[in-house]
């Protein structure tokens, strides 16, 4: 007898991070990700003095 794997529910261990942004900050975010759509390039948005964020492009898999 097969398994339907794909409406399982999986337990993971996930670690939220909870951030507030200002217009500027929204603002330079929207500014990265659109050259990140443009150029595929990865691109790094600041959480804070002593994070960030690394973000690749992933094309669409159709």
């Amino acid at each position: 007898m097969e398994e339907d794997f794909s409406e399982q529910e999986v337990e993971r261990d996930v670690e939220v991070t909870e951030i507030s942004l200002s217009d500027d900050e929204i603002e330079e975010w929207i500014t990265k990700l659109q050259l990140l759509r443009e150029s595929k390039e990865p691109i790094s948005l600041e959480i804070d003095d002593e994070n960030e964020l690394a973000v690749n492009y992933e094309e669409d898999a159709e």
